[in-house]
């Protein structure tokens, strides 16, 4: 299987949060993460990661 590696999109991440209700604990400079998704292929990669997360709030930024 090939590795789908994801970074958190800074500004969708904070607007999500907004639109929810919710604000950080935390400096919004600090935000950052990474979503790595093992998949056949980026079309199943997609859907895998669109059943726990606004895939709006990440961009990809390589493959394995």
């Amino acid at each position: 299987m090939t590795k789908y590696i994801y970074r958190a999109v800074r500004s969708s991440a904070l607007d999500t949060y907004a639109e929810n209700g919710m604000t950080l604990s935390f400096d919004p400079e600090l935000f950052n993460g990474v979503l790595t998704i093992e998949a056949p292929d980026e079309d199943t990669a997609d859907k895998i990661r669109m059943t726990f997360t606004d895939i709006r709030m990440w961009q990809k930024d390589e493959e394995e």
